[in-house]
């Protein structure tokens, strides 16, 4: 199961089914929700969506000071154990599942 925020959103899963006939040959298949071609409705963009939610008052996609705080506790101590073991990110394809 795929829900991908951005660039595009879109939900999808894939999984093995039957082809039809009377063999069983199992073959890949999506079953798709891709919001752009699914709805012919004019998007905007997440900046904009974000700014017109704070001009309404909604406070829902932003993050409190003692949330960020709690963050910051728990990642940095991470953070500083990857920069001592010099840990090299794996390499992968932009786009790859």
């Amino acid at each position: 199961l795929v829900v991908r925020l951005a660039p595009e959103e879109a939900v999808y899963m894939k999984m093995n089914v039957k082809f039809p006939g009377l063999a069983w040959n199992p073959v890949q298949s999506e079953l798709d929700l891709t919001y752009r071609e699914r709805y012919d409705h004019h998007r905007p963009d997440p900046y904009s969506r974000l700014l017109l939610e704070a001009l309404r008052g909604n406070q829902e996609s932003f993050v409190r000071s003692d949330e960020t705080a709690a963050s910051w506790a728990i990642f940095s101590p991470l953070l500083e154990r990857l920069d001592q073991e010099r840990r090299i990110p794996e390499p992968y394809t932009a786009g790859t599942r």
